[in-house]
């Protein structure tokens, strides 16, 4: 059976993500893995901040198993585990050692905050996933599979044979009609290639619109406004390709600000 990998603080914010996973789980015929991770490193930002409450591995098991005993009740098999020490050291283990088919982590409502002075999990998160993630926004409530998919292209053709692999089930389940969108800056023009081969990765023909614009998070996360029932689709890119459109700052950036889930494919699969 797939797994999909929920990461969760037991957070308003994890929670609406694990119900949306939970949505998901039945359509991809998956199980859920619940992990929570206690926050006991010395090098995590977020460990002392006291945003997150201390509970010992007891009162952290019992917690996910009544979690999982919820949604067992609702026909979707769900286990739960509980970790210690540096969470992205944790998902990464977790996610390796199952072999996850996606992995869900929530995003808390930062609008009010500067992008500098957000340090959140999820951000560390897109350095280092194994897998594909789906980042979803706490205001989020949309809990089905996207009907859309708008796919962030860059000037990198090769990227889109993840499509075809990394996510293949997702497609398969959901039937998303799906959307290139390439954002470019004055004097750039579309990668001939794009049509062709985001055709090729889908299977199918697949349409690319170009959009104009500087500020690339900001053009996709207005494109994306405009299609609530969708997901962005982009790739954590290496902040040392500087060629690359999409290197991790714009990444984060994205998914920062994203009215819809962000689906981000690691950069092993691009």
């Amino acid at each position: 059976m797939n797994q999909l990998l929920v990461l969760t603080d037991f957070s308003a914010a994890a929670d609406n993500a694990l119900a949306y996973a939970a949505q998901l789980a039945q359509p991809l015929r998956a199980g859920l893995l619940l992990l929570h991770v206690r926050r006991t490193s010395l090098l995590d930002p977020e460990a002392l901040t006291g945003k997150y409450p201390a509970r010992t591995e007891a009162e952290a098991r019992a917690l996910l198993q009544q979690q999982a005993a919820h949604w067992q009740q609702q026909g979707i098999a769900c286990t739960g585990q509980v970790a210690a020490g540096d969470v992205t050291e944790e998902f990464v283990a977790a996610a390796r050692a199952h072999g996850v088919l996606l992995a869900v982590a929530s995003k808390c409502d930062t609008e009010e905050l500067p992008d500098e002075l957000v340090n959140s999990t999820v951000l560390r998160l897109l350095r280092h996933t194994p897998c594909p993630l789906l980042v979803v926004p706490e205001a989020y409530r949309q809990h089905a599979l996207p009907l859309h998919w708008l796919v962030a292209l860059d000037e990198q053709p090769a990227q889109l044979g993840a499509l075809a692999t990394a996510v293949q089930p997702l497609l398969e389940a959901g039937h998303p009609l799906v959307q290139g969108v390439q954002v470019i800056g004055e004097g750039q023009a579309m990668s001939p290639a794009h049509p062709a081969n985001l055709a090729t990765a889908l299977g199918a023909e697949a349409p690319v619109q170009v959009l104009p614009g500087s500020d690339v998070a900001l053009v996709l996360t207005k494109r994306a406004r405009q299609q609530l029932g969708s997901w962005l689709v982009l790739w954590a890119r290496s902040r040392s390709r500087l060629s690359n459109l999409f290197h991790r700052s714009r990444t984060a950036a994205v998914v920062l600000h994203s009215p819809v889930p962000v689906l981000v494919l690691p950069e092993a699969a691009a």
